[in-house]
Protein backbone atom coordinates (compact mmCIF):
# COMPACT_ATOMS: atom_id res chain seq x y z
CA UNK A 1 0.00 0.00 0.00
CA UNK A 2 3.01 2.25 0.94
CA UNK A 3 4.35 2.11 -2.57
CA UNK A 4 0.91 2.15 -4.40
CA UNK A 5 0.17 5.61 -2.76
CA UNK A 6 3.62 7.47 -1.96
CA UNK A 7 6.74 5.52 -3.25
CA UNK A 8 4.87 5.17 -7.13
CA UNK A 9 7.79 6.60 -9.20
CA UNK A 10 11.00 4.82 -9.43
CA UNK A 11 13.80 5.05 -6.55
CA UNK A 12 16.40 7.32 -8.22
CA UNK A 13 13.12 9.74 -8.54
CA UNK A 14 12.08 9.32 -5.41
CA UNK A 15 15.82 9.64 -4.22
CA UNK A 16 16.50 13.18 -6.63
CA UNK A 17 12.96 14.71 -4.93
CA UNK A 18 14.35 14.05 -1.15
CA UNK A 19 17.24 15.62 -1.88
CA UNK A 20 16.86 18.36 -4.08
CA UNK A 21 13.17 19.27 -3.89
CA UNK A 22 11.63 18.20 -0.39
CA UNK A 23 14.13 20.64 1.61
CA UNK A 24 12.52 23.87 -0.14
CA UNK A 25 8.96 21.91 -0.16
CA UNK A 26 6.47 23.57 2.51
CA UNK A 27 3.06 20.86 3.33
CA UNK A 28 0.91 24.78 2.72
CA UNK A 29 1.90 23.86 -1.10
CA UNK A 30 -0.08 20.47 -0.92
CA UNK A 31 -2.62 22.18 0.93
CA UNK A 32 -2.81 24.51 -2.14
CA UNK A 33 -2.58 21.57 -5.17
CA UNK A 34 -5.09 19.63 -3.07
CA UNK A 35 -8.66 18.91 -4.33
CA UNK A 36 -11.13 19.19 -1.54
CA UNK A 37 -14.24 19.06 -3.72
CA UNK A 38 -15.72 15.80 -3.83
CA UNK A 39 -16.15 13.89 -7.14
CA UNK A 40 -13.88 16.89 -9.08
CA UNK A 41 -11.35 14.60 -10.16
CA UNK A 42 -13.81 11.72 -11.17
CA UNK A 43 -15.83 13.74 -13.26
CA UNK A 44 -12.89 15.46 -14.47
CA UNK A 45 -10.87 12.63 -15.22
CA UNK A 46 -14.15 10.71 -17.01
CA UNK A 47 -15.29 13.61 -19.07
CA UNK A 48 -11.78 14.61 -20.76
CA UNK A 49 -10.49 12.52 -23.41
CA UNK A 50 -7.50 11.57 -22.89
CA UNK A 51 -5.65 8.42 -22.50
CA UNK A 52 -7.72 5.42 -21.31
CA UNK A 53 -5.17 3.60 -19.52
CA UNK A 54 -4.79 6.60 -17.11
CA UNK A 55 -8.46 6.65 -16.23
CA UNK A 56 -8.53 3.22 -15.72
CA UNK A 57 -5.21 3.37 -13.19
CA UNK A 58 -6.54 6.74 -11.51
CA UNK A 59 -10.31 5.55 -10.87
CA UNK A 60 -10.06 1.72 -10.83
CA UNK A 61 -7.04 2.09 -9.65
CA UNK A 62 -8.17 3.50 -6.23
CA UNK A 63 -11.09 0.85 -5.46
CA UNK A 64 -8.85 -2.09 -6.14
CA UNK A 65 -5.93 -1.01 -4.64
CA UNK A 66 -7.95 -0.63 -1.20
CA UNK A 67 -9.92 -3.56 -1.40
CA UNK A 68 -7.13 -5.75 0.59
CA UNK A 69 -8.25 -3.57 3.61
CA UNK A 70 -11.75 -4.71 3.25
CA UNK A 71 -10.17 -8.22 3.28
CA UNK A 72 -7.34 -8.28 5.89
CA UNK A 73 -8.86 -5.69 8.73
CA UNK A 74 -12.16 -8.04 9.45
CA UNK A 75 -9.95 -10.91 9.43
CA UNK A 76 -7.16 -9.25 11.84
CA UNK A 77 -9.58 -7.33 14.19
CA UNK A 78 -12.82 -8.48 15.43
CA UNK A 79 -14.55 -5.17 16.05
CA UNK A 80 -13.72 -4.44 12.53
CA UNK A 81 -16.56 -6.76 11.78
CA UNK A 82 -19.12 -4.15 12.22
CA UNK A 83 -19.66 -2.05 9.26
CA UNK A 84 -19.48 1.01 10.70
CA UNK A 85 -16.02 0.67 12.75
CA UNK A 86 -15.10 -0.69 9.57
CA UNK A 87 -15.74 2.25 7.38
CA UNK A 88 -14.13 5.08 9.72
CA UNK A 89 -11.24 3.10 10.39
CA UNK A 90 -11.15 2.45 6.23
CA UNK A 91 -11.52 6.09 5.95
CA UNK A 92 -8.75 7.05 8.43
CA UNK A 93 -6.00 5.03 6.55
CA UNK A 94 -6.66 6.42 3.31
CA UNK A 95 -7.01 10.09 5.20
CA UNK A 96 -3.58 8.83 6.56
CA UNK A 97 -2.48 8.00 3.32
CA UNK A 98 -3.57 11.40 1.67
CA UNK A 99 -2.57 13.54 4.11
CA UNK A 100 1.00 11.89 3.97
CA UNK A 101 1.07 12.55 0.39
CA UNK A 102 0.29 16.24 0.73
CA UNK A 103 2.82 16.94 3.81
CA UNK A 104 5.90 14.77 1.95
CA UNK A 105 4.77 16.46 -1.72
CA UNK A 106 4.84 12.46 -2.68
CA UNK A 107 1.50 12.88 -4.44
CA UNK A 108 -1.70 15.26 -4.26
CA UNK A 109 -4.19 15.52 -1.56
CA UNK A 110 -7.43 14.45 -3.15
CA UNK A 111 -11.66 13.73 -1.70
CA UNK A 112 -12.20 11.62 -4.44
CA UNK A 113 -9.41 9.30 -3.65
CA UNK A 114 -10.30 8.89 -0.22
CA UNK A 115 -14.00 8.48 -1.61
CA UNK A 116 -12.76 5.81 -3.92
CA UNK A 117 -10.35 4.47 -1.54
CA UNK A 118 -12.71 3.73 1.11
CA UNK A 119 -15.49 2.51 -1.32
CA UNK A 120 -13.10 -0.23 -2.45
CA UNK A 121 -11.99 -0.88 1.19
CA UNK A 122 -16.21 -1.41 1.48
CA UNK A 123 -16.21 -3.44 -1.14
CA UNK A 124 -13.56 -5.88 0.08
CA UNK A 125 -15.08 -6.12 2.90
CA UNK A 126 -18.42 -7.57 1.50
CA UNK A 127 -15.95 -10.00 -0.56
CA UNK A 128 -14.51 -11.06 2.94
CA UNK A 129 -18.48 -11.58 4.17
CA UNK A 130 -19.10 -13.28 0.93
CA UNK A 131 -16.31 -15.82 1.17
CA UNK A 132 -16.30 -16.67 4.66
CA UNK A 133 -20.21 -17.54 4.41
CA UNK A 134 -18.78 -20.15 1.85
CA UNK A 135 -15.39 -21.21 3.72
CA UNK A 136 -14.87 -20.89 7.00
CA UNK A 137 -11.10 -19.15 7.75
CA UNK A 138 -9.66 -18.84 11.22
CA UNK A 139 -6.49 -17.24 12.18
Amino acid sequence: MIKFTLFKHQWYVIQNYFRDEFPFYEWKDGWLRANFVPFKTIFQIISTPGIFEYRINNNLGNLLGFMPIGLLLPALFNNCNKISIFIATAFCISLFFESLQMITGLGVFDIDDLILNTIGAWAGFYLMKLISRYIRVSI
